[in-house]
């Protein structure tokens, strides 16, 4: 079957969906709380709990590198290889440009630039494949703009 007719066939079901059940985000995370974009979501969020919803709308509110730590949390990275230090490494106004660039490349309709972006120029110390996935996912739900949703 391919994509096309899975998603006729499955419409109702897609668009039903329940929401995504609220997990705590891993304690592991603890030892990064004097981090200014991990202390804020601490503040923000004293239930440590993220959902789909919450991450998309952090998007919406446009301050890019706190919406992109959350995605990280939200996707419970790796603290056990280091991956969310690298990425916290990376520095919050870095991390803002990042996505923002990755935002406005996916908005202008140029994936294959936003892939490559993100391989190059917009890599991040810690963020590999899947974080990108979930980066596009946040990036086209949250945009303004009508883009070609990820399901």
């Amino acid at each position: 079957m391919n994509i096309q007719n899975y998603l006729s066939q499955n419409k109702l079901r897609i668009l039903k969906k329940p929401d995504q059940a609220q997990n705590k985000w891993s304690p592991t995370y603890d030892k990064h709380a004097a981090d200014l974009l991990v202390r804020f979501l601490y503040q923000k969020f004293p239930s440590h709990v993220l959902n789909r919803k919450v991450v998309i709308q952090l998007f919406r509110e446009g301050d890019f590198a706190l919406a992109a730590t959350a995605a990280m949390m939200w996707e419970a990275i790796s603290e056990g290889k280091g991956h969310f230090a690298g990425f916290l490494s990376t520095g919050r106004e870095r991390l803002a440009e990042i996505t923002v660039n990755l935002k406005n490349l996916i908005e202008d309709a140029k994936s294959a630039e936003a892939f490559l972006f993100m391989q190059n120029k917009g890599k991040s110390k810690g963020a590999r494949y899947p974080y990108l996935t979930k980066l596009v996912f946040f990036i086209t739900t949250s945009s303004a703009k009508k883009l070609t949703r990820s399901l």
